[in-house]
């Protein structure tokens, strides 16, 4: 059989007449149009949809979507609310002065906060603006809150009996103000005469003591919430700083807790330090209020050991109560 010359370079007339059948039988319009449209996101349901049409899939690619939420401002707590046992140890074994003690841990927790905030989005620390005391926008921020202890609220409050909204109050004996009275005078009694410190004498130290782990929630407990009183306050800081998100925190506690016993030859106990905190939006809505813990050994008092123990962990904890980044249609925030 004779060879036959090879095709390349002359046109097929089965890809003309491919081509032909194409353009004239309808519909071939629309199939060229939609050949050309590229999804914004694979997954995004208006492509997904048979028969979607050509003007409504490209509305949908057009429409612009903005971040929910931008840049977090934390509002460090007021010197009012620092309570602690442990600054003279500190301030002895560091060479400090009681303010700087109390400034350092203020700045240090100030700082963690933010670098955790950092995770998800901008921050603003509005403690670095001015000089502490001279700060009028950061004296605006805590007229606008009222301090009180309230029931937690938020993504940690599972375990409170009244974990519905803050200010619920607890039933039963969880209830702080049903303190029987016998018990009231023995408590007296025992701090009066230093029985607080008083342990068994079968006490044994914990095996199990780990310096900054973190506590898990009580049942019953109480936190110091920041209740905003003046939510316009919020819209001043959002319009001049751009924050949409605050984070204050409440209060910084440090208590040596004399019933929890590490080492009884060298009267090592546990040391309990929580903060206190409450998370808005710009429009006044609550994500998150409560109190969490860490604890340290109370011989442990290298300042920047402590802080470098407690405050990563805190910092995550209170972190944990902002609203995960999402993006929402513009002009529509809080969808």
């Amino acid at each position: 059989m004779k060879a036959q010359p090879p095709t390349c370079g002359r046109f097929s007339l089965v890809a003309a007449g491919f081509w032909v059948v194409l353009l004239v039988l309808p519909g071939g319009e629309l199939f060229a149009q939609n050949s050309s449209i590229s999804p914004a996101k694979s997954g995004d349901e208006s492509f997904s949809k048979p028969g979607t049409l050509v003007s409504e899939v490209a509305d949908t690619a057009s429409a612009e979507f903005v971040p929910e939420y931008r840049r977090a401002m934390i509002i460090p707590f007021d010197m009012t609310y620092y309570l602690s046992d442990a600054d003279h140890d500190l301030a002895k074994y560091n060479h400090k002065t009681l303010p700087q003690i109390q400034q350092t841990l203020r700045y240090s927790l100030d700082g963690n906060v933010a670098a955790s905030v950092m995770d998800l989005y901008s921050a603003h620390r509005i403690i670095l603006d001015t000089l502490p005391d001279k700060n009028p926008d950061l004296m605006r921020l805590y007229a606008a809150v009222r301090y009180r202890y309230s029931s937690p609220w938020g993504v940690n409050a599972a375990l409170s009996p009244a974990g519905s909204q803050p200010g619920a109050q607890p039933s039963g004996p969880a209830d702080a103000g049903a303190e029987n009275p016998f018990s009231a005078i023995g408590r007296w009694v025992r701090e009066k005469t230093g029985g607080e410190q008083t342990l068994p004498e079968d006490d044994q130290p914990d095996p199990y003591f780990k310096e900054g782990a973190l506590l898990g929630p009580l049942e019953g407990r109480r936190f110091m919430h920041a209740e905003l009183i003046s939510p316009e306050a919020l819209t001043y800081f959002y319009e001049n700083y751009g924050t949409d998100l605050f984070i204050f925190v409440n209060q910084l506690e440090i208590r040596t807790n004399y019933a929890h016993c590490l080492d009884r030859a060298t009267g090592t106990f546990a040391r309990e330090i929580s903060i206190h905190y409450s998370i808005y939006d710009r429009f006044g809505k609550l994500f998150a209020g409560d109190v969490v813990t860490v604890l340290v050994s109370s011989n442990t008092n290298d300042l920047y050991e402590v802080m470098a123990l407690a405050f990563p962990p805190l910092a995550a904890a209170v972190v944990s109560g902002l609203p995960a980044p999402r993006y929402v249609r513009a002009g529509k925030p809080g969808e």
